[in-house]
């Protein structure tokens, strides 16, 4: 993991300097994602359903034809994640039971996008490479038992990025892939001097490997909208 950081990091830096003018930035906003799931996946009860996180990082601009065409590479911390949410009620002897699960799914991120300006206006779009850095989770069961014998129970884990080990503890939750390449558009305007942005990303790999003898339509994938805004600095050389 600190080897890919480590070729991000310097793959931004050194971007700029092959151009003689630039333009810097920083950017914060708030992602609002989920994990979509194949038909065949989807919990029988219960939503699986978005999350609100942040977003931000630095940010760059550099130009590649005339006034309109622009490269714009970013370094991020993205939150993302999702909610599921259900509500199970048993025959009339039993309790009525909730669950609600809460997951953050915590990346750094770096998209290099095509940014095309019409005036104050923008729009933008390409690939972006995405590293797992963890996350955690919260999952809290209610009982309601009239009349007055509810019961609540709460429990919070960490989320990592790799394969269950032997000696894993109870609240430990595992996605296999660490790495993930999202395709991201959207558009955004100038206001003054900071930018306003909204955009939609779609990851194409899964977070968590097919089990073993599944014969299903096998598929998650990370979903997110972010708006964000961004104050650039230029930069003359």
């Amino acid at each position: 993991m600190k080897k890919f950081t480590v070729i991000l990091v310097l793959s931004f830096v050194g971007i700029p300097s092959l151009y003689s003018q630039i333009k810097f930035g920083v950017k914060a906003g708030t992602s609002y994602s989920t994990i979509l799931f194949s038909d065949d996946l989807k919990p029988d009860e219960g939503d699986v359903k978005y999350r609100f996180g942040f977003i931000g990082g630095i940010t760059s601009e550099i130009r590649i034809i005339g006034k309109a065409v622009f490269l714009q590479p970013e370094f991020l911390f993205h939150q993302k994640g999702f909610n599921y949410s259900t509500d199970l009620v048993d025959d009339p002897s039993s309790p009525d039971h909730s669950l609600k699960s809460y997951v953050v799914l915590n990346y750094l991120e770096m998209p290099i996008l095509v940014k095309v300006k019409f005036g104050r206006f923008y729009a933008i779009g390409g690939p972006s490479i995405l590293l797992g850095i963890g996350g955690n989770y919260k999952r809290v069961e209610t009982y309601k038992s009239p009349p007055s014998a509810d019961f609540t129970k709460i429990e919070t884990g960490k989320v990592k990025f790799a394969y269950e080990l032997y000696n894993s503890t109870s609240d430990e939750t595992f996605f296999h892939n660490r790495i993930d390449v999202s395709i991201q558009g959207g558009l955004g305007m100038k206001i003054s001097i900071i930018t306003v942005e909204l955009r939609y990303a779609l990851g194409l790999l899964n977070p968590a490997d097919k089990p073993d003898n599944y014969t299903g339509d096998y598929r998650l994938k990370n979903s997110s909208l972010q708006l964000a805004v961004g104050i650039p600095v230029e930069i003359k050389k």
